[in-house]
C-alpha cells in the first residue's frame, strides 16, 4: 500500500488503543477536508454472509467492500434455511415499497442467499445479510418465522456491512445507550480524487486488521 498516507494509519493504530478490536473501526467520506473521528453507539453484528454484497459501485455505497443501506428494515432470526420460498413474499414487499433490509441470522441457506444476491445484482432490491451476533438483541427477539408484512420489521438509520463486521446505527444517539461505542474516521482531502484515495487506503488498512481480528490466536 501507499506510504503517504502515514497520518492515517498513524490515526487507525490509535484509535485501535481505544477499542476492542477493528471491527468497532469504521470509514466514510467527510463533507469537509479535514479528517476527524466521531464516536457513536451502535449495533455491531457479524459481517456478511456472501462477497457478492460487496461489489464496489460508487453509485450504491461509496466506502470500498462496505455496503451502505439507508433506513433499512431489520429481520433478525434464529435460522434462514429451507424452504426458502417462505421468506421470498417478504423480499417482494421490501422490494415493492423501495425499501432496503438488513438480514441478521446465525445460519443461512445456499437457496435463500443465492436469490438475495441475484436480486441485488439485478437491482431490484437494497438487501444485506449479515452474521448475528448478540448485539441484535438490542431490536428485540429474534424471529423463527417470516411476519406476514414487512412494515413490522424495526428500521434504523443506517447499516454498514463489511466482510468482517456490520454495524447498524439507531435513528438518534440517544436511543441505545447500552450500544456498542464504534469509532467512525470521517476521511477528507485536497480534492475529490485525493479523498477516494485517502477512503480506500483507510477501508484497506482496516480491512487487513479485520483479518488479524478473525484469526485464530496461537497458544501461549
Amino acid at each position: 500500500m501507499p506510504t503517504e498516507y502515514s497520518d492515517l494509519r498513524e490515526l487507525l493504530d490509535e484509535i485501535l488503543e481505544t477499542v476492542p478490536d477493528s471491527r468497532s473501526v469504521w470509514c466514510t467520506a467527510s463533507i469537509h477536508f479535514e479528517t476527524t473521528v466521531a464516536r457513536r453507539r451502535g449495533a455491531l453484528l457479524g459481517g456478511a454472509w456472501a462477497p457478492q454484497l460487496l461489489g464496489e459501485a460508487a453509485d450504491l455505497w461509496p466506502v470500498p467492500w462496505t455496503m451502505t443501506l439507508l433506513q433499512p428494515r431489520v429481520l433478525a432470526v434464529e435460522r434462514l434455511a429451507s424452504p426458502f420460498w417462505k421468506w421470498l413474499p417478504l423480499l417482494e414487499g421490501v422490494a415493492k415499497a423501495d425499501e432496503s433490509m438488513v438480514v441478521a441470522t446465525a445460519e443461512i441457506g445456499d437457496d435463500f442467499l443465492r436469490t438475495l444476491v441475484a436480486n441485488l445484482e439485478r437491482r431490484t432490491i437494497k438487501a444485506s445479510a449479515v452474521r448475528s451476533t448478540a448485539g441484535v438483541s438490542l431490536l428485540g427477539r429474534a424471529s423463527a418465522c417470516p411476519p406476514g408484512d414487512h412494515r413490522v420489521l424495526p428500521r434504523v438509520k443506517e447499516a454498514w456491512v463489511r466482510k468482517g463486521a456490520s454495524v447498524l446505527f439507531p435513528w438518534n444517539d440517544g436511543d441505545w445507550p447500552s450500544g456498542d461505542e464504534v469509532a467512525v474516521v470521517e476521511v477528507g482531502g485536497e480534492d475529490c480524487e485525493d479523498q477516494r484515495a485517502r477512503l480506500r487506503f483507510l477501508a484497506e488498512a482496516i480491512r487487513e486488521k479485520d483479518r488479524g481480528a478473525a484469526s485464530p490466536r496461537p497458544l501461549s
